[in-house]
């Protein structure tokens, strides 16, 4: 990560690790999940399979380079291009799209946490969702520094990471 270069001392890892002489503090799972709110609901129904996005407007994300959202089907998992109106930069900003009822989107957990438990927003197709995937801080040294410590362990039960351990 070319982060700690730039004078950062710790960096969030959503994901799978990269190869590298970093060390991680596991703080977490979180998942993706397919997304609209009531109002689109009500007046373009709910896909009950990925195979039916196309009949939908999706919003993506930008960062989101091969178009696709990761669905399990078969036991295999398989990408979808959704058709999709927008492109957008911002977590935050798709999620506000979503609650406008504007499209369906695919978001972290802990980006749509808020609009689930209010309501506004409802999760479909989970059970095509991939497994939780671990989160992590990223930290130059094989023990944090005690002021990375304090950070971690005040990060660690916010739940930024949402999602039940695979584990248990």
């Amino acid at each position: 990560m070319e982060l700690f270069s730039h004078g950062f001392d710790l960096a969030l890892q959503c994901g799978p690790l990269p190869d590298s002489n970093l060390y991680y503090s596991l703080i977490g799972y979180w998942r993706k999940h397919t997304c609209l709110s009531r109002g689109y609901a009500q007046q373009h129904g709910m896909p009950s399979h990925p195979d039916e996005l196309h009949k939908h407007t999706c919003l993506l994300h930008f960062d989101n380079h091969r178009r696709s959202w990761k669905f399990m089907i078969d036991n295999e998992c398989t990408e979808i291009r959704p058709h999709y109106i927008s492109r957008v930069s911002n977590s935050l900003d798709l999620c506000n799209m979503v609650h406008q009822g504007l499209g369906i989107c695919y978001l972290p957990d802990f980006t749509i946490k808020a609009g689930i438990e209010s309501g506004e927003i409802i999760t479909v197709l989970e059970e095509f969702m991939p497994p939780p995937l671990p989160m992590y801080v990223v930290h130059i040294n094989p023990r944090p520094s005690p002021k990375e410590q304090a950070f971690i362990d005040f990060i660690r039960p916010l739940n930024l990471a949402t999602a039940l351990d695979p584990a248990s």
